[in-house]
């Protein structure tokens, strides 16, 4: 009888998340060759069956309606409450699919998430009832339960369900084997608010810590990858979310003023989409220098393997994409951050390069950011040592290497 493993919370529509998706396949099936993999993800279940059959593992929905049934208690009749009203509506129920989960949760070895973040009061309790859910799922099982490095926090609900979420959430963080937080932040507020000890444990971002993938374990046929021999000078990565985070128009002056300059300084600027939704924040610089040959715009959706090939042809990037920098840093390529979170403080000063973050929710000092671009010009090559040699002793841990 076949055995398996189901990856939770990612999905191949973010580079980031498409990323640590494919790591953790490579990483489980190299450690389990017998398992067979399957990942939660609603959006990459409905895509069409030609481009999930490129795949090695199996796709199926993380909607609620799928998860719930297979809890217990209130929160599987709410499951069943939800299936009901999607069939009184004629909308999807995902029946079939959660009885296909069902069966292969009887016979799982292990559940892993590998989130980015998702459980926060940020977002709505729902939410983060969903994720939690996933947790109460393995327990209901008896299935190993694992948590890969990701954010967490703050936990600041609306005061009348404050305490039953702190509750709920204490009780289902006390099952996992192990919970990596990414950031000493988030660490401190599990440790501090939910009282967490020995399953807690402190990793940078799984992308960065662990070696190549070996595609064959995550695609039926090695895609091809697409070159991009335009593609040089100073990289611009932009993410639409640094909009709603900052003032728009402060952020689209900082990088008119920024490519200025290295137009000015006799460089190419390559403006490149990481996630699906940027394409729209790329269009927009690259309109600011509609007639100027220098700025170059890719904007293709291209996976998470042809942009880490990528990033290797520049000096360095101005990235707003948390897994942008990341890629980067994995290839020792320098990165001014332009970013809101905490996530690109604690990475910056990971590797020694705090000096290079802005925070998008300030009013940016133009002349500040010119500064580092043009000391950039003049020492990417110190940078890029600095960050290797960082980046040596980060990749000593591997927090896939705590699963048994």
């Amino acid at each position: 009888m076949s055995k398996y493993i189901v990856i939770t919370g990612g999905q191949l529509y973010n580079k980031g998340a498409e990323a640590m998706t494919y790591l953790a396949v490579d990483e489980l099936t190299k450690k389990y060759p017998e398992a067979k993999i399957v990942v939660l993800s609603t959006k990459d279940f409905e895509r069409p069956e030609y481009e999930k059959k490129k795949y090695k593992f199996e796709i199926l929905p993380r909607e609620s309606r799928v998860l719930f049934p297979l809890t217990t208690g209130k929160l599987k009749v709410r499951g069943y409450l939800q299936q009901l009203k999607s069939l009184l509506r004629k909308d999807k129920s995902y029946i079939k699919e959660t009885y296909r989960l069902k069966k292969i949760l009887k016979n799982t070895i292990m559940m892993v998430d590998i989130s980015g973040f998702a459980l926060s009061s940020q977002f709505n309790s729902e939410h983060s009832v969903n994720y939690l859910s996933r947790i109460f799922i393995a327990e209901n099982y008896n299935i190993p339960f694992y948590i890969m490095p990701q954010s967490f926090g703050p936990f600041n609900y609306d005061t009348e369900i404050q305490m039953n979420m702190d509750k709920i959430i204490k009780k289902a963080l006390s099952y996992p084997k192990v919970i990596y937080a990414r950031e000493k932040e988030g660490y401190s507020l599990l440790k501090n608010n939910f009282s967490l000890d020995l399953n807690l444990k402190y990793s940078m971002d799984s992308v960065l810590v662990t070696n190549d993938i070996n595609l064959k374990n995550i695609f039926t046929e090695i895609p091809v990858t697409k070159k991009y021999p335009e593609a040089k000078g100073v990289a611009i990565v932009p993410n639409m979310k640094t909009f709603s985070h900052g003032n728009k128009e402060v952020i689209l002056k900082t990088y008119k003023n920024v490519i200025d300059n290295l137009i000015l300084k006799g460089k190419t600027v390559t403006i490149v989409r990481h996630s699906y939704e940027d394409i729209e924040a790329c269009l927009m610089i690259k309109d600011l220098f509609n007639e100027d040959d220098s700025v170059v715009l890719i904007g293709d959706d291209m996976s998470c393997i042809e942009f880490d090939n990528l990033v290797t042809q520049f000096d360095f990037i101005i990235g707003s994409r948390f897994h942008s920098i990341v890629h980067a840093y994995k290839n020792a390529v320098p990165s001014i951050a332009l970013g809101w979170a905490t996530k690109y403080k604690e990475l910056l000063e990971e590797f020694n390069q705090s000096g290079y973050i802005f925070d998008v929710r300030k009013n940016i000092n133009q002349k500040d950011i010119i500064a580092k671009v043009n000391y950039l010009l003049d020492n990417h090559e110190y940078e890029s040592t600095v960050i290797a040699e960082r980046l040596n002793k980060i990749q000593s841990s591997n927090p896939y290497n705590s699963i048994t």
